[in-house]
């Protein structure tokens, strides 16, 4: 059902990525309830394909050594982002 609220998580390669994306789509407001001082999450609301949702952006540390997408997501030049959103 389309209005059904939904809940995003968007990992950012680094802390302050995902801090200054979600300053820049909350508008300049976000909260940041964690435990860890050197990842948190930022927390805000959010209207995405006309859905309310709850955004969430954290950060990952250290490298990422490989990527395990289905067949169908292995090229992100292809993909709309609204299919990620079903």
């Amino acid at each position: 059902m389309r209005g059904d609220r939904i809940t995003v998580l968007n990992v950012a390669e680094k802390p302050s990525v995902a801090k200054e994306a979600s300053r820049l789509l909350s508008g300049g407001y976000q909260n940041a309830p964690t435990q860890s001082r050197f990842n948190p999450v930022h927390q805000f609301e959010f209207s995405l394909q006309n859905r309310s949702c709850t955004m969430l952006f954290t950060s990952v540390r250290g490298h990422l050594m490989s990527l395990d997408f289905a067949s169908a997501y292995q090229n992100w030049n292809t993909i709309p982002p609204e299919d990620l959103y079903g």
